[in-house]
């Protein structure tokens, strides 16, 4: 049995899960006889249990109890490797069901998705290709027209063309007539200068530790999983800093 996000039930809710934990039986409405339920138990918390403990949301009885194996889960922006897995569960997984043929995204999503925060963590990604897929006929790449409203500053960066997996600039179609005004200027390319950014802030904070990673992600803020990934991701040998 699995039970989500513990902390939104009532303490008094709380109280007779635990008593339920405590005899494994349970009595129907009305009834007046126990039944006996052998299960094995899962549950999850979206905060620190620490934390919501104090905040008198969870019962510090119910959380020893139900901890006896406590696995913390980092949010998907601290584990942004996951994202190539993630998205192939959810395109199997919604395909089928919405008659698509999605097969994966486009390079400028791949992008946008690495730099987003993902505040609603793993079901919003969830939530964006399921959503992307409706908005789909013949195309088998999910495109940045393709995401949601909430995405638009990230995706106005880049603009969709053709059948090819990587987005890029929409061509101008009207050939320029005499006494027009001038094409406008390129647009400044915030992605590259974004990457150029990050990689030469992981360089200054591993030359100030001298290439110890956990020291280095404490620097920048970052956990060292999103460290170690954003390493491996622009071809950075922390040992070059020793």
């Amino acid at each position: 049995l699995f039970l989500d996000e513990v902390t939104s039930m009532t303490l008094g809710l709380q109280a007779k899960l635990l008593r339920f934990l405590q005899e494994r039986k349970v009595r129907r409405v009305g009834s007046l006889t126990e039944i006996s339920v052998d299960i094995k138990l899962i549950s999850s918390v979206n905060q620190d249990p620490h934390t919501a403990i104090e905040d008198n949301h969870l019962r510090s009885d119910l959380f020893y109890r139900l901890a006896v194996v406590f696995i913390r889960i980092p949010p998907l922006r601290d584990r942004l490797e996951d994202l190539p897995l993630l998205i192939r569960h959810f395109l199997r997984q919604n395909n089928p069901v919405l008659g698509t043929k999605v097969s994966g995204i486009s390079e400028n999503v791949k992008e946008m998705f690495e730099h987003y925060h993902w505040p609603g963590n793993v079901r919003e990604l969830a939530h964006i290709i399921e959503g992307g897929l409706n908005l789909m006929d013949q195309e088998t790449i999910i495109r940045t027209r393709h995401l949601p409203a909430h995405m638009g500053m990230l995706r106005d960066r880049a603009q969709d063309t053709g059948p090819q997996h990587t987005d890029g600039p929409i061509p101008n179609r009207h050939p320029a007539v005499q006494g027009s005004s001038p094409p406008p200027p390129p647009v400044f390319p915030m992605s590259a200068q974004t990457r150029e950014n990050e990689i030469s802030m992981i360089r200054e904070a591993l030359g100030h530790t001298r290439g110890k990673p956990s020291a280095a992600a404490r620097r920048l803020g970052i956990s060292p999983q999103l460290l170690n990934y954003k390493l491996n991701k622009y071809g950075i040998d922390r040992h070059a800093f020793t």
